[in-house]
């Protein structure tokens, strides 16, 4: 029988979460011959990982004599740099396979996209309280104070309803002192108060 001069072309594809580390074996590495000479290696399909960190991880190089063994260890060396970077892909490692056994290595790679970045935190108010107060009514404060459960609150909120509150008491003419302050009893959550120490009525 006349062996065909045409090349072979093995594929064997692996998906890979970030941190899955095992590797099933592939029968169509079965084809390939014992032992093969690397004659290139070529990694594509990588943009979050550098092509720089998958070569240096690799165990087979230019110019070797490799096994099939020698090759599932080095498609392992590549799926690990995925997992320490945390990156999940799939993996298809591709071989074409030369009759004099020179054999070219190809990963294919299909990266996972990155994750969206997370805006920051949105603090929201679960309670607005007044204490201190006697000659103006909680009922008067509170009907000029916006911030109320479930808003978003900031600095800006706060410093705006304090001066809301000392706006109320001027306009009484009562002489008064504000202390805001919060407390977080939950992430993400804040309890506002307003300690007021009154000063003498004009």
């Amino acid at each position: 029988m006349t062996r065909s001069a045409d090349p072979v072309k093995i594929d064997r594809l692996f998906v890979r979460a970030a941190m899955v580390t095992a590797l099933a074996a592939t029968p169509a590495l079965a084809q390939a011959p014992k032992v093969m000479k690397v004659q290139r290696i070529e990694v594509i399909g990588n943009h979050r990982v550098p092509t720089a960190d998958i070569d240096n991880a690799m165990t087979v190089h230019v110019g070797d004599k490799v096994t099939k063994a020698d090759l599932v260890a080095n498609e392992n060396a590549v799926v690990g740099v995925y997992q320490h970077a945390n990156v999940g892909a799939s993996l298809k490692q591709r071989l074409t396979i030369q009759p004099s056994g020179a054999v070219t290595v190809a990963y294919l790679i299909t990266e996972q996209a990155a994750p969206a970045p997370q805006g920051p935190a949105v603090l929201r108010v679960d309670r607005v309280t007044v204490e201190g107060n006697s000659k103006v009514s909680t009922q008067e404060i509170d009907g000029v104070i916006t911030l109320h459960p479930g808003d978003v609150v900031d600095e800006a909120k706060v410093s705006a309803n304090m001066q809301a509150i000392l706006a109320l008491y001027k306009k009484k003419n009562i002489g008064v002192q504000i202390a805001p302050s919060a407390t977080y009893p939950q992430p993400n959550h804040a309890v506002v108060d307003y300690k007021i120490t009154e000063g003498a009525s004009d």
